[in-house]
């Protein structure tokens, strides 16, 4: 390979030959064969890449030297391997911001690319070629686009990049633990992102989508997080796996929703018609815009803590698909929709144990509550009321507790585990059915009516049987019960202590 360095003798126009010193042969334009360099340019005139000779310029190597600048002119340098210190692209220098300079690595190796000097950025740049896999040596901007036609993009030691422009990827991006930011991300068929570690910030979109993975394409979530904050209505598409281990299956791991305004919306939508269920690993924040899924009927089951913050809103009224969390956080002046269907929560949150949480709005849109797992409390210190609460704990001993005053709109079922109001006031407006323990401690207990069938409905509350048909039914141990009815009451079992 030859060293051809730019002395600018005659010229700025990168195709004279007479602006290039080429080391050991006859000086001329560089070619595929040419370790270029682009020298401190103060004093010279500063290499202009136009039409005349072909586009894009082709180079071996490209090394831009502090302060060299260069003047791309809409052109691209097409790099065919690397130089003596394994860079295919080093760049210590210039790139005049008033212009556009376009790279194309083919370099069919592992090779370092330096990509920002000290001012200014390449705009579009390619990797294309299925033996390259480019490695950042410093942290990157890139003013338009980034497309891996083939090979490898890695941000190898924790480069941060930042790409204004869309991502493209059918060969492979690899982010470790990488600060990443895009327009968009497009993974085609045969593409695969395995993911940062870190956050991916995606801040506008492509043909409607924030995130599109197509059939075929892999995203490795690799517990990292994606973060959406275009400041438009926009999409993911493809994300509906159900991998746990961060390869293969495209399951996003935590999702933050942070629109630009709070009536902007995130949606996800599936790959094709037979898909009908959405998975996300892990926890889900939703600062600021609208997030469900697009498809009424479909599923949402999110493995972590899901957050609704003040400008936040996560659900919409027409869905009727069950939703699963591992918890459900509302903060004050954000919203739960729920599904008319079954809201599961199967966790609580590790500070305060809440399965729910409500400091701001709960709207049940006629659906039910389900908890599940190992017990938990729920807050209702927000709008809104529950309309039907589930318990299903995992075991007998668990317990699920109230840490506030609640109103259930419609009935409640303790079908495994142990319910305590916890001494807060509980009204039922439906039917109470226990299939295992009800401990009615200090408070006082509005139901519409009353089947137990478990251990008992013990404690020393008060309980208000109110409405017409209300039931009694079962076993009421040591409890103090008030009835006020207007019409029909059923007693079935034994009734130890009725006060009518």
């Amino acid at each position: 390979m030859a060293v051809n360095t730019w002395d600018g003798a005659v010229s700025t126009d990168w195709n004279d030959a007479g602006n290039w010193n080429t080391t050991g042969i006859t000086d001329r334009v560089p070619t595929s064969a040419d370790d270029v360099i682009i020298p401190n340019t103060s004093s010279l005139n500063n290499p202009t890449l136009s039409a005349t000779g072909g586009n894009p310029k082709n180079v071996n190597s490209l090394e831009i030297q502090a302060n060299g600048t260069i003047v791309g002119g809409g052109i691209a340098i097409r790099v065919y391997g690397e130089n003596s210190n394994g860079y295919a692209v080093d760049n210590d220098g210039i790139i005049d911001g008033g212009s556009t300079l376009h790279l194309i690595i083919k370099t069919d190796t592992t090779t370092a690319l330096d990509l920002n000097g000290t001012s200014g950025s390449f705009t579009n740049v390619e990797i294309d070629h299925a033996s390259c896999v480019a490695q950042l040596a410093e942290n990157a901007s890139i003013l338009g686009t980034l497309t891996i036609t083939a090979g490898e993009f890695d941000t190898a030691s924790d480069r941060d990049l930042t790409v204004a422009g869309d991502v493209s990827v059918t060969g492979t991006l690899t982010g470790n633990a990488s600060a990443i930011e895009f327009n968009s991300l497009t993974i085609a068929a045969a593409g695969t992102y395995s993911a940062t570690s870190g956050v991916t910030t995606l801040t506008g979109e492509k043909d409607y989508w924030a995130l599109d993975v197509a059939d075929g394409g892999t995203f490795a979530h690799n517990s990292g997080t994606v973060t959406v904050t275009t400041n438009t209505n926009t999409f993911i598409r493809g994300m509906e796996g159900d991998d746990t281990s961060g390869s293969g299956a495209n399951a996003l791991n935590d999702l933050t929703v942070n629109l630009g305004a709070a009536g902007y919306r995130l949606e996800l939508r599936p790959i094709g018609s037979g898909i009908t269920a959405h998975n996300i690993v892990g926890d889900v924040i939703v600062t600021r815009g609208l997030f469900y899924q697009e498809t009424d009927a479909h599923t949402l089951t999110i493995g972590g803590d899901v957050t609704v913050q003040a400008n936040g809103t996560l659900g919409k009224s027409s869905i009727s698909g069950n939703n699963s969390f591992g918890s459900l956080t509302i903060e004050s002046s954000g919203e739960y929709i729920a599904t008319s269907g079954t809201t599961t929560i199967t966790d609580k949150t590790s500070s305060g144990n809440y399965s729910l949480d409500n400091q701001g709005t709960f709207t049940s849109n006629g659906g039910t509550l389900k908890v599940t797992g190992d017990g938990g409390h729920i807050r209702e210190q927000g709008n809104g009321s529950i309309h039907n609460l589930v318990v299903d704990l995992g075991g007998s001993s668990e317990v699920h507790k109230l840490s506030d005053s609640t109103t259930i709109t419609g009935n409640l079922t303790i079908t495994e585990g142990h319910f305590q109001p916890n001494g807060r006031n509980l009204t039922v407006e439906g039917l109470v059915t226990n299939n295992d323990t009800f401990t009615a401690s200090s408070g006082v207990m509005s139901f519409g009516g009353i089947r137990t069938q478990g251990t008992g409905f013990t404690g020393a509350g008060t309980v208000n049987i109110l409405g017409t048909g209300a039931i009694i039914e079962g076993n009421l141990d040591d409890s103090n019960v008030v009835i006020n009815l207007d019409s029909a009451l059923l007693f079935d079992g034994t009734n130890d202590s009725v006060d009518c």
